[in-house]
């Protein structure tokens, strides 16, 4: 995964290969809340993402089941990256109601 800053500023992209499944999709298709070690393996990878977004100087913004993802190789990502600002700014008034993000 690739987030850079294109010339138009505060725009950014993200760019990554095609994913099969979210997670709003997996939960009640795989039975995921009844495998503790699935569940444990999806928090962490997204506590990865996560950091990884928090290092390149961003907040996600809108971190929800719909924008965690599943590439066909089996990793999970975090996408949807419009709701993103720069550390230390406000956030973005498009967030999904419900969610914290």
């Amino acid at each position: 995964v690739m987030i850079t800053e294109p010339s138009t500023p505060g725009e950014y992209v993200m760019a990554m290969p095609w994913a099969d499944k979210n997670l709003a999709m997996a939960v009640p298709m795989e039975r995921l809340p009844r495998n503790g070690a699935a569940v444990q393996a999806i928090a962490h990878r997204i506590a990865e993402c996560v950091r990884g977004v928090h290092g390149a100087g961003l907040v996600h913004g809108d971190i929800k089941p719909k924008n965690i993802v599943r590439r066909s190789s089996g990793i999970w990502c975090l996408i949807d990256l419009d709701a993103a600002v720069r550390i230390g700014e406000l956030t973005a008034h498009k967030y999904s109601e419900g969610w914290i993000a």
